[in-house]
């Protein structure tokens, strides 16, 4: 049969297409999204903490990783005082939580045409996308490894 299982923290499912987060902890953090946005009260530490894990489940679907600035901005400094979450930071874990399902990727399609580009610092985020031919990103994505290859 076709290899099923998780390795490096990614959920391989062969006979589906898909590599992604376990299904099991897209679930869970979902439901902890939820429920700091429902209260709408956190430290830092634990905006901290889950940004990075949502950072980390948006690797499978980088796009996603638009989706978070609200909630950076509020993982400030004071990491034990309990703060209350802004709307925007709310609406980030909702939107998340609602997009964890698709959080996999399916490696059977083809390359993209469109490009994207993604940029995030303290002070705000962005993207871009272009369209290019399948043979340049073809060729973008086996060198994508490279020194270099990025350039």
């Amino acid at each position: 049969g076709l290899f099923e299982g998780t390795a490096v923290g990614a959920e391989v499912l062969l006979h589906e297409g898909f590599v992604g987060g376990p299904r099991a902890r897209r679930l869970e953090v979902s439901i902890i999204c939820l429920g700091v946005a429902r209260f709408g009260i956190a430290t830092p530490k634990l905006l901290q903490i889950l940004a990075g894990v949502l950072v980390s489940l948006s690797l499978y679907r980088r796009p996603f990783l638009n989706i978070l600035e609200q909630i950076f901005k509020e993982s400030g400094e004071s990491l034990t005082q309990v703060v209350r979450i802004s709307e925007d930071g709310r609406s980030e874990l909702v939107l998340f939580a609602l997009l964890m399902p698709l959080g996999a990727t399916d490696i059977r399609v083809d390359y993209n045409p469109w490009w994207f580009s993604l940029d995030a610092s303290p002070f705000g985020g962005g993207s871009v996308k272009t369209l290019v031919t399948s043979e340049m990103s073809e060729a973008a994505w086996l060198r994508r490894a490279q020194k270099g290859g990025y350039t």
